[in-house]
């Protein structure tokens, strides 16, 4: 139970940065919001199912160490899902699979930026209240909460140092603060 409801919770994680975000939205906010949230469901439902077909018609192989893969070349290191099916379907054409590598990277690295996002007001709000030291309350010059976005990125480089950049781990804290965030959103 508890590994699917940390799954689930992962996958909800841009659910919840437009939840976050309804006061950008335009009038009528809840409306506007409400949609934006189908939408996202919609997207997110159809890319989970496209996905996973296309993985079983190609038949991708994943496995937790790339020397596990019967037929990986000794050296070689295991491609992500994304490129498989890729590879599979535009039939070993370097280009679109090249476009769609970067298109993943990209998406991952704006929602790596959601966490820069949201600690910041976060730590600032506990700050006022108490409960982590003031120095997160205070903005900066470009009217951020800078030492909130120097603590957190100090802190995900000790953990990139501390886990030598091994995906594999560091995912496994990824859904831990996922489900804990979670959790103790649904209980506030």
């Amino acid at each position: 139970v508890a590994r699917a409801f940390s799954s689930g919770t992962t996958a909800l994680t841009g659910i919840e940065a437009v939840a976050n975000g309804v006061p950008a939205f335009r009038e009528p906010k809840s409306k506007n919001a409400a949609t934006t949230l189908l939408l996202l469901g919609l997207i997110s439902m159809s890319m989970f199912a496209g996905i996973t077909w296309l993985a079983l018609k190609t038949e991708v192989k994943v496995a937790e160490f790339s020397k596990d893969l019967i037929g990986l070349p000794e050296g070689e290191s295991q491609k992500t899902v994304i490129v498989q099916i890729a590879d599979a379907v535009f039939h070993h054409s370097s280009i679109p699979v090249l476009v769609i590598a970067i298109a993943t990277a990209t998406i991952l690295a704006l929602a790596a930026n959601t966490a820069f996002n949201g600690f910041p007001v976060m730590g600032s709000v506990l700050a006022r209240d108490g409960y982590l030291p003031r120095q997160l309350h205070t903005r900066g010059d470009r009217l951020a909460f800078s030492n909130g976005i120097l603590t957190l990125a100090g802190l995900a480089i000790v953990l990139v140092i501390a886990y030598q950049a091994d995906v594999s781990g560091l995912i496994q804290l990824y859904i831990i603060g996922v489900f804990v965030s979670f959790s103790i959103g649904q209980i506030g």
